[in-house]
């Protein structure tokens, strides 16, 4: 991607409705068991994007497990950004036809793991990571509390062509606000 001038971004609209709802489930505080919740997918509109741009997706906090059956304990659980990425992708081809995936880019930032057994617990977000640059061109962000990646996951983000992950979130915005 080439280096730009410095210029904001503006939002300019946010729907009051989200487009979407994705179902998950979630360890509920205190240890009590898990519980079923809706993820909310809004559409909006920013000016200021570079031309190599068609649009922007930001998302965080993605703590939750889809698909969910009890009795999937050998299978490892999908993880809620893994079904967003999908469920966007699918979005975009619906509603936004002339988009070209390669020229989205996804804004990943943090905790983006969960673990039905601890609200809190931390672990691998890599599949996430790697869900959504198998959909989109560009994916960048850093990792939160509750993500855990060891060296090698860690080399493997550095190394993955259409992935810029940065292990410190200054030095992210840093290069952003440049």
């Amino acid at each position: 991607m080439k280096k730009h001038t410095k210029r904001a971004l503006k939002i300019v609209d946010i729907a009051r409705e989200p487009l979407e709802k994705i179902p998950y489930v979630t360890a509920t505080s205190k240890g009590t068991g898990i519980s079923s919740e809706l993820l909310p997918i809004y559409w909006g509109e920013i000016l200021g994007l570079p031309e190599e741009l068609d649009a922007l997706i930001i998302a965080s906090d993605l703590q939750g497990i889809v698909d969910y059956k009890q009795e999937q304990v050998e299978q490892a659980p999908k993880l809620l950004g893994e079904e967003l990425a999908e469920v966007l992708s699918l979005l975009f081809q619906i509603h936004m036809s002339d988009l070209d995936p390669a020229k989205v880019m996804v804004c990943l930032c943090g905790d983006l793991y969960t673990d039905l057994t601890k609200r809190g617990a931390s672990g691998n977000p890599l599949p996430v990571w790697s869900a959504f640059r198998n959909y989109f061109g560009f994916v960048t962000g850093v990792v939160g509390n509750h993500d855990l990646l060891t060296n090698e996951e860690q080399a493997e983000l550095g190394s993955t062509t259409g992935i810029h992950y940065f292990s410190d979130g200054g030095k992210m915005m840093y290069l952003i606000l440049q």
